[in-house]
């Protein structure tokens, strides 16, 4: 007799997924604050070559492998509904790719 095969939770992915979405959403907003606040790019500008773009990419990076690590260890052994998190990193990522479209951010910025 045949032993079941073993179903691979499918929480890794999913957090994988999201994280993306959530870093995406993350790029969106730090443009349209940059643009905003002249603080806010001053305080962005790590690496002056770049402006505040460098400082928008790695806090960027660091919200997407936060949230990566935080989703995967709390989904890891969960079998989550993948539909859903489509539906969400895909809110997210259109969020993110609209908010870094410079006529949006420029018009939210006033």
């Amino acid at each position: 007799m045949r032993e079941p095969e073993k179903r691979l939770a499918r929480g890794p992915a999913a957090a994988a997924i999201l994280a993306g979405a959530v870093a995406s959403a993350t790029l969106g907003i730090l443009t349209v604050i940059a643009a905003r606040l002249p603080q806010a790019d001053h305080l962005l500008n790590w690496y002056p070559p770049a402006g505040s773009l460098s400082g928008r990419t790695l806090a960027t990076t660091l919200i997407w492998l936060a949230s990566w690590w935080l989703l995967h260890r709390r989904w890891r052994e969960r079998d989550v509904p993948l539909g859903r998190i489509a539906l969400w990193a895909g809110w997210l990522l259109a969020l993110g790719l609209l908010l870094t479209f410079p006529p949006i951010y420029q018009w939210l910025a006033g």
